[in-house]
């Protein structure tokens, strides 16, 4: 088998991290020691390796109970706003027909029943939209 410099450049992450066999190792050794190109690319990205790594972060010391508080309130919103929704949406629906047209149990007006469905309209827009963005954050 032919060993081509694209295969070393394809084992190299792994022999920078350490993570390559004692064969992998012997080989890119071998090939470094014959090909001045591949020694550059296997000093370089020993060079970049330490260069890129990150240093410990620290993090806050109350960051696991802002994020269960957080998360508490994002529910608790989306269950506020479910429930206004419906609310809204079933109320103007109690109505009766009779005298020849529409009376509305609740609301004796239909332009009252209009601002319910704005209300309940406006109230499941902001259900899906919290809904959508709890789903884009999550993994796939």
């Amino acid at each position: 088998m032919n060993i081509t410099r694209d295969v070393i450049i394809d084992l190299l992450p792994a022999y920078q991290s350490g993570e390559a066999s004692a064969d992998t190792r012997a080989l890119i050794d071998e090939m470094a020691a014959r090909d001045p190109d591949i020694a550059r690319l296997v000093a370089s990205a020993g060079n970049e390796r330490t260069d890129v790594m990150p240093q410990n972060i620290p993090l806050p010391p109350n960051l696991e109970r802002d994020i269960v508080n957080r998360t508490r309130a994002v529910l608790r919103r989306r269950s506020w706003t479910l429930a206004l929704a419906i609310v809204l949406t079933v109320l103007p629906m109690t109505f009766t027909f009779g005298g020849g047209g529409i009376t509305f149990l609740l609301m004796r007006d239909e332009p009252g029943s209009r601002l319910l469905w704005l209300g309940a309209a406006w109230f499941w827009f902001d259900y899906v939209r919290q809904m959508w963005r709890l789903h884009s954050k999550l993994p796939a």
